[in-house]
């Protein structure tokens, strides 16, 4: 896998991140996007604008798991995931990426802290849902025509 750009702004309008995709997707021609399930709005809408954005496997745990063995090296020498110098945001978070301190006599939290980890997020989302991922793909439409009119 390859993070070659990362769109990472705070407040825009949705809008803007959607025609961003599209340019993006005229570049690397991708044939689809993997969005947070639990923003099945978000899905629909990118849908609507000819993204084909699929739902994705959000568990985290096996998630980060892929994530981390896509990083190890490989009996070739070479990891799996590979993240361009450019995508500042990403590198910065994978060094950002931490657990709740544990405390004596106290069990260490499996999850991570949810501060920082957009990018994190989205990288789980592509390793775990297309290469490592069994759950199949969903692509969510506005049937009762509540998002659009």
């Amino acid at each position: 896998m390859y993070v070659l750009e990362e769109f990472y702004e705070r407040g825009m309008q949705v809008q803007v991140l959607f025609d961003w995709l599209k340019d993006k997707k005229q570049i690397y021609n991708f044939a689809a996007g993997y969005g947070d399930p639990s923003e099945p709005q978000f899905i629909i809408m990118a849908n609507h604008q000819g993204l084909n954005m699929r739902e994705a496997d959000n568990a985290v745990l096996p998630g980060i798991d892929a994530v981390f063995k896509a990083l190890n090296i490989q009996p070739d020498g070479k990891p799996r995931l590979y993240v361009h110098e450019r995508c500042k945001h990403t590198i910065e978070e994978f060094g950002k990426y931490r657990y709740k301190d544990s405390k004596e006599g106290v069990a260490k939290q499996e999850n991570p802290l949810k501060v920082d980890d957009h990018a994190m997020d989205a990288i789980r989302y592509g390793l775990k849902t297309h290469k490592y991922g069994n759950k199949g793909y969903v692509i969510l439409e506005d049937k009762e025509g509540v998002f659009f009119t």
